[in-house]
């Protein structure tokens, strides 16, 4: 027979949420259920409506008491408890179906005393934030608490975890404390020799902006730093080769108390001595490799100036929360999902017929018109392959070749349109060896929506991806990084990135560009790339930006705009029929202009890889699909067959079934 598990349900001033939370309780698939209610003192209607529940249904069990806070309603109703398990519930949330028998066959499956499941975060514009996966594991309890220290995956909360009963008998929540739960669950985790994880999402939290965390601040608010640092000393005299985390976690909870003080001028001793320790442990945490980037992000801005940390998270803040206001607004209307295109020039260097042609010009000194810029990899059948497997809600593909298409293409696909030089390059420029021809004339292919990816042949796709991978909001997601211009020698790329950056700081004044987009400047996702551009904040001109060698999105407005602006020297560039490194622009200006116009939205720059060769880390890579989007550069490999050989055999283990665009 199933064990009684007991959910404990501390009530107070949520009689607006009470309802589905209830609804969610009683719809369990675990029948076997103490459903405890304990009424807080609470001054709204939600007394009558436990008493309902009651008489609804026998397994609610209703206690009526004073208010004593969230702490001492859970130890009410923990001490009352007759069920053999325990898992809490705050009813202003929401629980799957399946909630409480998830839980209890982590227990089962792996013989412990405590289960935990992931969550959604809902936020009242409708959004969710899936924080769930698949799969389950044991864990040891110090590997637990060390991911917990971490906020990875394992979090405080005392909501989304099953307790065996037996746990609570020397613990219970603090009284009088408010984030109660930080300074329990590491106790309970410890009295476990391991804990079972479930990575699926059963538990629905749903966000308020007026809760403990994201209310006003009082001094009870501090309470974070004390049970932070109480747990700190209790794990670290078990655990101490967990010094690390628990350093990071009391750097942690003194950032997150600091930001709920931005706006207040009380307490300036408590401030003054909250960023002196933050100070204080910088070095530790920046070195760090487990703490994450949004700690090393602050910690920089904390250690420039106190009022750059303040303008940064007060505007992410605003921000974060102007777009809650704006998505409400959008969902109370039908939105129809961007159409987004792939653009994909390629080129067969084998072909007698393009050789010939290539033959009658003769590139002048300072031009680029090497064998690896055109000899062909024949790996043009794993970019579609990877196109219809990760990415497949892609509204159209526009192939783009000089007279050129392989025997194995079906170009009778739906999604499929093959565009010829002469179908979209003014004639003027033809024939063009060149790529930035082909390139900055993709705005004048017909039929290509105004939200499109270009794809270099180099680039493929290696893990599933959605639309919001390259466009957030109706904008290219990108990321504004400030970084040097490298000189290689006179007909090096950071010529043509240097005559990028003449034209960016004619139209855009670099001061203006970063007040007016500053939460995307300076980003957490961005992680240690921020140095580059807090190293290069004090020039005044915008100095240069970073390159990543991956799918870029774009808005064909851009182009249209850039077009109008600068003719002459786009109309100029394009008369060159190859790549003229001294006195070229590239695509890579039109990707400066949306970033100095705002028209991005952050990402990280890690979301793929770029080699530049085809050695076993790239092999590697691309067989244990390692990230997203992958580019492997043609470097002069000496071993050009044998590397052709090895790199089809690494596509060939995650692609090799033919997509519908080959014959």
């Amino acid at each position: 027979m199933q064990p009684l598990i007991s959910v404990i349900l501390p009530i107070y001033n949520i009689e607006k949420y009470l309802p589905e939370c209830m609804e969610s309780v009683f719809a369990q698939t675990y029948k076997n259920l103490e459903i405890i209610m304990i009424d807080d003192g609470s001054p709204d209607g939600c007394p009558a409506l436990c008493d309902k529940y009651e008489k609804r249904d026998s397994r609610v069990v209703v206690y009526h008491k004073e208010n004593g806070g969230l702490s001492d309603a859970r130890n009410y109703g923990i001490l009352r408890a007759k069920g053999e398990y325990i898992t809490c519930i705050d009813p202003d949330d929401y629980v799957d179906e399946d909630y409480v028998e998830y839980l209890y066959a982590l227990i089962c499956k792996y013989g412990t005393k405590m289960s935990i499941c992931q969550h959604r975060v809902h936020y009242d514009n409708g959004s969710v934030k899936e924080n769930g996966s698949e799969g389950s594991e044991l864990l040891r309890t110090k590997t637990c608490l060390k991911r917990m220290l971490y906020h990875d995956v394992i979090d405080t909360s005392a909501w989304a975890k099953l307790y065996h009963k037996s746990l609570f008998e020397e613990i219970l929540y603090p009284k009088g404390k408010i984030f109660e739960d930080i300074g329990t669950t590491y106790a309970l985790m410890m009295q476990c020799g391991s804990i079972a994880v479930g990575y699926e999402s059963k538990y629905n939290y749903i966000f308020h902006q007026q809760s403990i965390v994201n209310g006003t601040f009082h001094a009870n608010k501090f309470d974070l730093i004390s049970m932070t640092d109480k747990m700190a000393k209790d794990v670290l005299s078990v655990y101490p080769d967990l010094d690390k985390a628990i350093l990071r976690r009391r750097v942690y909870a003194r950032f997150s108390t600091l930001n709920q003080m931005l706006n207040t001028d009380e307490y300036p001793k408590e401030k003054k001595k909250i960023i002196q320790f933050i100070k204080k442990n910088w070095k530790n945490i920046l070195c760090d490799r487990s703490a994450p980037n949004r700690d090393k992000l602050g910690l920089i801005l904390l250690g420039f100036n106190y009022n750059l940390y303040r303008a940064c998270w007060l505007g992410y803040q605003s921000h974060i929360m102007g777009d809650l206001k704006r998505k409400r607004s959008n969902n109370m209307k039908k939105k129809k999902r961007i159409e987004i295109d792939f653009v994909i020039p390629w080129v067969d260097g084998n072909d007698e017929v393009w050789q010939k042609k290539k033959m009658q010009y003769d590139p002048k000194a300072g031009t680029d018109a090497g064998v690896n810029r055109y000899r062909d990899w024949e790996t043009l059948k794993y970019w579609f392959r990877g196109v219809e497997k990760f990415a497949p809600w892609v509204h159209h593909i526009y192939f783009v070749s000089d007279e050129q298409v392989p025997e194995w293409l079906d170009l009778s696909h739906p999604k499929l349109t093959w565009i010829d030089h002469k179908d979209y390059i003014p004639e003027k420029y033809l024939p063009t060896f060149n790529a930035n021809p082909i390139e900055l004339n993709f705005h004048r292919i017909k039929g290509l929506s105004e939200h499109f990816v270009y794809f270099n042949d180099d680039f493929f796709l290696i893990r599933p991806i959605k639309p919001t991978f390259f466009f957030k909001k109706g904008l290219p997601c990108d990321d504004a990084i400030l970084s040097p211009i490298i000189m290689e020698g006179k007909h090096s790329p950071g010529k043509m990135c240097s005559n990028n950056m003449g034209v960016i700081n004619e139209y855009f004044d670099k001061k203006v560009v970063l007040r007016s987009n500053i939460t995307k400047w300076i980003s957490p996702c961005y992680g240690k790339y921020l140095l580059r551009t807090f190293c290069l904040i004090p020039w005044h001109h915008i100095s240069g930006f970073y390159n990543d060698h991956l799918p870029q999105a774009f808005l064909k407005s851009t182009y249209r705009e850039v077009w109008n602006n600068e003719f002459e020297l786009l109309d100029e560039v394009c008369t060159h029929k190859f790549r003229d490194y001294t006195n070229d622009v590239n695509q890579w200006l039109l990707r400066y202009w949306q970033l100095c116009k705002g028209q991005f939205m952050p990402i990280s720059p890690r979301r793929g890889v770029c080699f530049n060769d085809v050695c076993e880390d790239a092999l590697e890579t691309i067989r244990k699909q390692k990230c997203s989007v992958i580019c492997i550069n043609d470097n002069e490999e000496k071993d050009f067959e044998g590397s052709k050989k090895a790199l089809h055999s690494a596509f060939e283990e995650i692609l090799p079934e033919k997509s519908k665009f080959e014959k």
